[in-house]
């Protein structure tokens, strides 16, 4: 019995013998795991430096000092919005804050007083720091207290003490609470502040650590402990610094935000403004981008260019190149206005121009240029063209017409009739309508001053009689009495050149837009010179514009003209010794397809 007491023995040692040599072999290969995952680390680290190794030094110390001090400030405003930001922020997160510690302290009480935990004695500092946090989260809340940068960086600074020393005494389990709300706390201020105070405590946090730790513990349990702060303090330190970083970019953008805007809307005035001003004294405006491609046309510019008539129709001409309509001869002479008359220096002058509508057909024209910001971001200037009719002798000295009326017209075609001079009135203007309609202005202030002071025969004695005018016929429309008889049709006659001064006589060519005159008169030409011939001709005039009278319009664009008949006008004119009248005639013009401007 007993040989086979002695056998377990024995046979017991060496199994126990066994295990401790399994033990010590895993630690074995427990260490020579953590030596190859670092020798395969550092190797890597080794070979991947491409600037050696005091280049290697140099770019983690500019980390290490770029995270530990933080970011530095910069800008002042934004600094300013910065703060402003935490200050929000930090008392709404505040008044959280201090609603959590109270619950906690009620909940310590609950547990503490109804025997489910024994009463904290050794835990007097942790008590006594929670207490002061609570109250001083409760004031810092309060809208009303002013938060300026010192007293935040103060009131901060407070806390992470407070925290601290709530760690004295604390309950292992709740020592991830505390490191949450010691990040939390340094979040509100400065980073190059906040990571300072973090540093500074470190040490602080080792010896805490070392005192909650049971008498007799191991000594490696200080090391790591004092390893673990140093991987915290690290780790806070760049969640810290990554959030300031992110605080200030963002406050840098929105200012450059503001900014653009506000760049944007003086552009939007700036261009406003020298748009209006050309839009008065030019026939169309345009806006160009910095590469001459039109931006946003005006309305002037599309009657100009006649995009609503012919075969070759365009109404949207964003993104076209404005070159288009340039004669291909004036481009360099254009690119170089352009390009001398944006420089700030430049003294303001014009170009003139051969252009070309969209159907092809060139025109003379005189452009004026504004350069303004643009609207689209750092891609240049934009330009701000006017583009006025040329007035030039040499287009307008061509038109011709009737002079003088001749004494017969029988038998004589309309090319022989004298053309008018280059000193026309009625082709220096502008395309205005004749004021002839309306009595003078001093008629007007005699008229005015008649009527308040003056009896009713002294009132006849100052009319005037409007000789220009023989009658007006009017159809209205009898079933409109709620809209005041609307006017369904006016006729005008004018009197005879013989019966009142012929310059007070309003005239055609006077209605039209110095660039269609020329066109119009052909167009009249032709028909009389059929008519003479007794030919038929029967071509109808399109797109042509006009001067509008009616009020806030510049111009009307008539799509169709058609002569309605050419007639004898048997009242024309009559010899001086009384002898048979001579045949005048009369052309019947219907415009239609009418636009205005």
């Amino acid at each position: 019995m007993f040989s086979a007491s002695g056998g377990l023995f024995v046979s017991t040692m060496d199994s126990w013998d066994g295990i401790q040599m399994s033990q010590s072999m895993a630690e074995q290969v427990m260490v020579c795991a953590y030596g190859l995952t670092a020798l395969h680390s550092w190797t890597q680290r080794t070979l991947k430096m491409t600037s050696g190794f005091v280049g290697e030094c140099q770019f983690y110390g500019h980390l290490l000092s770029k995270f530990m001090f933080g970011v530095e400030a910069g800008n002042e405003a934004a600094e300013k919005r910065v703060h402003q930001r935490r200050r929000t922020s930090l008392q709404q997160i505040a008044s959280l804050w201090s609603l959590i510690l109270d619950c906690f302290m009620l909940i310590l009480f609950i547990v503490q007083a109804t025997g489910v935990a024994p009463p904290m004695v050794h835990s007097l500092a942790f008590y006594i720091t929670v207490s002061i946090g609570s109250t001083v989260m409760r004031r810092m809340g309060d809208p009303k207290v002013d938060l300026t940068p010192e007293r935040l960086n103060r009131d901060m600074t407070i806390m992470s003490v407070l925290i601290f020393g709530a760690t004295l005494g604390m309950p292992r389990e709740l020592m991830p609470a505390c490191y949450m709300a010691r990040t939390l706390a340094l979040t509100f201020t400065n980073s190059q502040f906040s990571n300072k105070v973090n540093v500074v405590l470190a040490p602080l946090y080792v010896v805490s650590h070392w005192l909650n730790l049971e008498p007799g513990a191991p000594t490696e349990k200080l090391l790591f402990s004092m390893v673990g702060e140093v991987v915290a303090v690290s780790l806070m330190i760049l969640v810290v610094t990554n959030l300031d970083t992110k605080e200030h970019n963002a406050a840098m953008a929105t200012m450059e935000l503001e900014a653009k805007v506000a760049e944007v809307a003086e552009a939007e005035r700036t261009g406003g403004a020298a748009q209006r001003l050309l839009s008065v004294t030019c026939d169309a405006s345009v806006r160009l981008t910095h590469d001459l491609n039109i931006q946003t046309p005006s309305r002037g510019l599309l009657d100009l260019l006649m995009c609503h008539f012919g075969s070759n129709c365009a109404t949207q001409l964003d993104g076209t190149p404005f070159l288009r309509y340039v004669a291909t001869g004036d481009h360099e002479r254009f690119t170089k206005f352009i390009a001398e008359n944006s420089q700030a220096n430049a003294p303001a002058r014009s170009l003139h121009v051969d252009m070309k509508d969209s159907s092809g057909v060139t025109f003379k024209a005189e452009l004026f240029h504004v350069t303004v910001p643009s609207l689209v971001g750092n891609v240049g200037h934009e330009h701000l063209i006017g583009i006025t009719n040329d007035c030039a002798d040499d287009r307008l000295g061509r038109m011709e017409n009737v002079h003088v009326r001749p004494s017969s017209r029988e038998g004589v075609p309309m090319d022989t009739l004298i053309p008018f001079t280059k000193a026309d009135p009625r082709f220096c203007g502008h395309g205005a309508l004749s004021n002839s309609f309306a009595p003078s202005q001093s008629g007007l202030s005699r008229s005015s001053q008649s009527s308040s002071n003056s009896s009713r025969s002294t009132r006849r004695a100052d009319l005037m009689k409007l000789s220009t005018v023989t009658e007006i016929n009017l159809v209205i429309d009898l079933e409109t009495v709620d809209e005041d008889f609307l006017i369904r049709s006016a006729t005008i006659t004018f009197a005879k050149p013989g019966a009142c001064n012929a310059d007070s006589l309003p005239n055609l060519v006077e209605w039209l837009k110095p660039r269609y005159r020329q066109q119009v008169h052909n167009w009249i030409q032709e028909h009389a010179n059929a008519q003479y011939a007794g030919r038929e001709y029967k071509e109808e005039l399109r797109g042509v514009k006009l001067s509008s009278p009616f009020p806030n319009t510049s111009a009307i664009l008539a799509g169709e003209i058609k002569c309605n008949g050419i007639i004898d006008d048997e009242e024309d004119t009559a010899s001086e010794d009384g002898s048979s009248d001579d045949v005048g005639m009369l052309m019947e013009l219907v415009i239609r397809q009418l636009f205005v401007h």
